[in-house]
């Protein structure tokens, strides 16, 4: 091509550009502006491209699919904040880039002082792999050394759970699809524990990694002193006459859990006593007997005790609960799981992170 036969093509380039741009803007036909852009760009390109005597440029159909998938992919998830509400707490919410489809959604809860965008990014990568839905909350945690209170705030915090989760279509017009994935990170993993204890029915899997309390779903408890009763937040002794609800054993036992803790993150100074006769004295002691006790109930439950890992999120425990969620997420569409949308649940009435407890 000669150099005035390059001079004309870079003309024509730029007044079919003018014309699109113009046309995307007027909506001309009905079409979505982008779709008018490109239709029109290359159609008038190539009417110009043949007054002046060269062969026009084609560009099939499929080309363009592969090189709209490609920019599909290069985006960052899509980011919503939602403001909180008196019956929920404020959100953020990433969806990936695609077709407006009902997606598989993943709860994330963070830790005491930390936020639910922070927690997010820990998982977002995956989430854009899978096509997950990512719902990421940032709670007010109150004080979860006390018993009393935590299983006051607990209460509160759990319905408002599950409130969130049957807004979000709504709200934002983002589709789900199936039960509910669950990550807690210490506060976090105390809560999405008890979320799933409460609301079996909404969950497909749960990861919680590095709890410091836990509510055994059990009445009572042997220890030192005989058979002891385990009222909330040890046990669920009290929780129907609480709560309005109490444990589904079957629905409990249909979510898979894996429960993690670092095998250094063991000092005893750092838990609260009143746990000690349930549960045992350290995270790790505590996210062993949990798990045991989950799978004497005839749940699928699994504990890792993570090497050189404190109380933070490695990258080898990022591996371990992603690998877990997207296995559970896996098996539940090819054994065709029933699976039942948040929102028409009945509600009930009533890097490293070492800052979360």
């Amino acid at each position: 091509m000669s150099t005035a036969e390059r001079a004309r093509v870079a003309a024509c380039w730029l007044i079919a550009g003018a014309f699109a741009l113009a046309l995307a803007l007027w909506g001309i036909g009905g079409a979505t502006p982008r779709v008018v852009a490109q239709a029109s760009g290359y159609d008038m390109l190539g009417a110009a491209l043949q007054a002046w005597g060269i062969a026009p440029i084609t560009v099939s159909e499929d080309n363009a699919s592969a090189a709209e998938s490609r920019e599909v992919v290069a985006q960052p998830a899509r980011e919503v904040q939602l403001a909180p509400l008196p019956d929920r707490p404020g959100y953020t919410l990433y969806v990936p880039q695609g077709p407006d489809v009902p997606r598989q959604a993943v709860l994330v809860l963070h830790g005491m002082g930390d936020n639910g965008p922070s927690i997010a990014t820990q998982l977002l990568p995956y989430a854009r792999a899978h096509n997950w839905v990512v719902i990421a909350p940032t709670i007010p945690y109150g004080d979860w050394r006390s018993p009393d209170a935590l299983t006051g705030e607990e209460l509160r915090l759990l319905p408002q759970l599950a409130n969130l989760l049957a807004s979000v279509p709504a709200e934002t017009g983002v589709k789900l699809s199936g039960r509910t994935l669950l990550f807690g990170f210490s506060r976090g993993a105390q809560a999405a524990l008890r979320f799933t204890m409460l609301y079996p029915e909404r969950v497909e899997a749960v990861a919680a990694l590095s709890a410091g309390t836990y509510t055994l779903p059990v009445k009572s408890v042997l220890t030192s002193a005989g058979v002891t009763r385990a009222p909330l937040p040890f046990g669920v002794a009290d929780l129907e006459q609480l709560a309005g609800r109490g444990i589904d054993p079957v629905r409990l036992a249909g979510v898979r859990f894996w429960i993690g803790v670092g095998a250094r993150d063991n000092n005893y100074n750092d838990v609260p006593r009143q746990w000690d006769p349930f549960v045992g004295s350290t995270r790790v002691e505590r996210a062993t007997r949990y798990a045991s006790v989950l799978s004497e109930l005839g749940c699928d439950a699994q504990v890792s005790v993570v090497p050189n890992a404190g109380h933070e999120i490695s990258a080898a425990m990022v591996e371990q609960f992603t690998g877990f969620l997207g296995a559970a997420a896996e098996r539940a569409l090819v054994h065709l799981e029933p699976s039942t949308s948040v929102a028409s649940v009945p509600l009930m009435a009533a890097r490293k992170i070492n800052r979360g407890v």
